[in-house]
């Protein structure tokens, strides 16, 4: 078995012993990742959207952001349609919708 690299880990599903593929590693690359504090800058106003999450209250919401960057977008793209975002708001978007997505699966767990 080779040395990994000290950021990398076996996973557990992993098996020490050598198999056909020996060259083939299951790695957990962790990264130290500071997630944006999305509180300053995501705002929920009843009147303004519906009541959706938006970006520092303006009319973009968290969810316009998601699609475009689902729909392909890269975020130099997406600042250059709309300059009053920057790329902070849209760390902030990615943040809120993580933090929210493992709020929902511990409930439903």
């Amino acid at each position: 078995m080779q040395n990994l690299p000290a950021t990398c880990q076996l996973g557990e599903s992993a098996e020490k012993s050598e198999s056909k593929i020996s060259s083939l590693l299951f790695c957990t690359f962790r990264k130290n990742i500071n997630m944006i504090d999305y509180k300053q800058i995501i705002t929920i106003e009843p009147g303004k959207r519906g009541g959706k999450p938006t970006i520092r209250g303006m009319r973009i919401s968290v969810n316009d952001i998601l699609s475009w960057l689902a729909s392909g977008m890269s975020i130099p793209d997406i600042i250059a349609d709309f300059d009053e975002l920057t790329q902070e708001d849209i760390f902030a978007a990615l943040s809120y919708a993580a933090d929210r997505e493992n709020k929902i699966y511990q409930i439903a767990v």
